[in-house]
């Protein structure tokens, strides 16, 4: 099987990153893997071939607007150019950009396409009503994913979404997000990693981007209450984004100096995660929502929105508190339950990364996986 990818994997051209391990392993597993890859002039990428199985395609193009123009030539001329009487699948990395660009290349070589719907970007409001494009997307999302020949989901929620939609069940499979939890699960903590650690306080803990789907202005706004009544909790916001200046200035409006810190990044989350108590995570939306997973595996307490992964992978129970979507009373009440009863959700934390079988699984074995979808799409042509 030859496989054409329509990405936006940039990374790809990382030899160390993790993400180009995971597809090499499923370019092993299909046979070819050839991914088109969204890229300006500027980038500075090549035609690449990484190995005999995984080969990379940049658009190189000199505007934002011509990058599915591009796509859609580049990913037609590998098509058309192959001699190989393999059969050919195309997969979107999304169902918006690239999922236009497989459609095209669909309509003008006659090969099925999938596509990777990772975001659960339809069954909420918040997602649409962020820039405007996305209300334009949306639409041209509802309407391809019904013309796709399978579309890989995330998880169930997203497949109820679909079916909602109107996208045909049995067109849809599920493939989580492949979780490596071993370095949470191992992880030990360390208290030089929080700026002006106080082994008085507890710390609560997000990872994110900032960014409007994370409604991180939620968790600053539940935290001010939480915080008048637990003196001693300290938030600890740990990311980057285009939201950083306006959630900088809601902090400083909102709560004491000592009770919050802001860092911009850190390669060593396991160990945050170790070292802090309670992991809080205030989504409008997420598609999986791995952080969540990893958070129990390192055995932290949760206070997180109904988002993602949360009653499939993560399960509400003691250690971890769920709340509707954007409540503010309802993410104040499970914060100070959590830290009322922080002894108890620790040791129901712990039981749970104790018994729990890890959501890992390894490359090759997810390769499978997701080669046996696209296997389908070929047999299940429209």
């Amino acid at each position: 099987m030859k496989v054409l990818a329509i990405s936006y994997g940039k990374n790809f051209y990382e030899p160390t990153n993790a993400e180009r391990a995971r597809v090499a392993a499923c370019a092993r597993e299909a046979g070819e893997l050839h991914a088109v890859i969204f890229s300006s002039e500027g980038d500075g990428f090549s035609d690449q071939s990484v190995n005999e199985h995984f080969f990379l395609y940049p658009t190189n193009s000199k505007h934002n607007f011509g990058k599915v123009v591009d796509a859609i030539a580049v990913g037609k001329k590998i098509i058309m150019s192959s001699s190989s009487s393999q059969e050919w699948v195309i997969t979107a990395q999304d169902p918006f950009e690239s999922a236009l660009v497989a459609w095209r290349i669909s309509k003008a070589t006659g090969v099925p396409f999938n596509i990777q719907e990772h975001g659960d970007f339809f069954s909420t409001r918040h997602w649409a009503s962020e820039p405007i494009l996305n209300k334009l997307r949306g639409l041209f999302g509802k309407f391809i994913l019904k013309r796709a020949n399978s579309v890989r989901v995330v998880s169930e929620r997203i497949k109820k979404t679909l079916i909602g939609l109107g996208v045909r069940t049995d067109k849809i499979d599920i493939l989580s997000v492949r979780t490596d939890t071993t370095s949470f699960t191992n992880a030990k903590p360390n208290r030089a990693l929080i700026p002006d650690y106080d082994a008085g306080k507890k710390y609560i803990l997000t990872v994110a981007r900032f960014v409007p789907q994370k409604n991180l202005s939620l968790l600053i706004k539940s935290f001010s209450k939480v915080q008048s009544r637990f003196p001693t909790a300290h938030l600890l916001m740990v990311g980057r984004g285009k939201e950083e200046t306006e959630l900088k200035q809601l902090a400083r409006k909102m709560l004491p100096a000592d009770s919050y810190t802001f860092m911009s990044w850190s390669e060593d989350v396991p160990t945050l995660m170790a070292t802090a108590h309670i992991y809080a995570l205030s989504s409008n939306y997420e598609g999986w929502g791995r952080v969540l997973i990893e958070a129990q595996a390192a055995g932290m307490p949760i206070v997180t929105t109904n988002v993602g992964c949360v009653g499939e992978a993560v399960l509400e129970s003691g250690a971890c508190q769920v709340v509707p979507v954007a409540s503010e009373p309802a993410f104040v009440d499970a914060l100070v339950s959590t830290l009322e009863n922080w002894t108890t959700a620790k040791e129901q934390a712990i039981t749970i990364k104790q018994s729990t079988e890890t959501k890992a699984i390894s490359n090759e074995a997810y390769a499978k996986e997701w080669t046996n979808t696209l296997k389908k799409t070929i047999a299940t042509r429209l």
